[in-house]
């Protein structure tokens, strides 16, 4: 299941002998077991190895990456990473920022992070967006923008460090950006406007 401006790309040997993809965005995958053709997916942080499980997985325009496991194992292998083979067990999540903001830096990954995933009410954070919900737990305000700007395709600049940091919980069910943007400076308020597709913080 894919998420909104996210695209999943395959080739026409996908069926036969090889079951690979390339994912730019976020997808939910259910894998069917299959032990002679391995399940491999390609983003431009990691690739990942299943034979069979239930995963998400994170890649956005702004290197950030994630992969979320509810079900079976899954390897993931970072790229630009001295130690990057890892091996997630259900209920965990590896988290990756990248250094794009840092002169010579670019593409290299500055945090790798092993987590618990997130359940608030009984629906998984991660996953939330696969019953058109959306779920913040304790998340900087820095975070959920990037959630924001790759699911209504907006941009999103935060003019100050100012609010970045601050931190937010929250569930929408099937919310616009302005209501959501509206409950978030009502709970924690924030100095912000939006142009058309262009949310400026202050």
């Amino acid at each position: 299941m894919l998420n909104a401006n996210s695209s999943l790309k395959y080739d026409e040997h996908f069926k036969t002998d090889k079951r690979e993809v390339t994912l730019q965005g976020e997808a939910y995958f259910d894998v069917a077991h299959d032990s002679g053709r391995p399940f491999i997916i390609h983003t431009p942080t990691a690739d990942i190895k299943v034979l069979g499980t239930v995963f998400n997985v994170r890649s956005l325009k702004n290197g950030y990456f994630e992969t979320a496991l509810i079900k079976g194992k899954i390897s993931v292998f970072l790229k630009n990473q001295a130690e990057g083979n890892f091996v997630l067990s259900p209920g965990q999540k590896l988290m990756v920022q990248n250094r794009a903001d840092k002169p010579g830096t670019r593409g290299k990954a500055s945090v790798v992070k092993i987590d618990s995933i997130t359940v608030v009410d009984s629906l998984i954070a991660e996953t939330s967006w696969t019953r058109d919900q959306l779920v913040f737990a304790d998340k900087p305000l820095v975070e959920i923008a990037a959630e924001l700007e790759n699911i209504f395709d907006v941009k999103i600049i935060f003019r100050s460090d100012k609010y970045k940091q601050i931190r937010y919980n929250g569930s929408y069910n099937d919310a616009d950006l302005d209501e959501i943007l509206e409950i978030i400076n009502m709970s924690k308020p924030i100095r912000y406007h939006r142009e058309k597709d262009t949310v400026f913080i202050e």
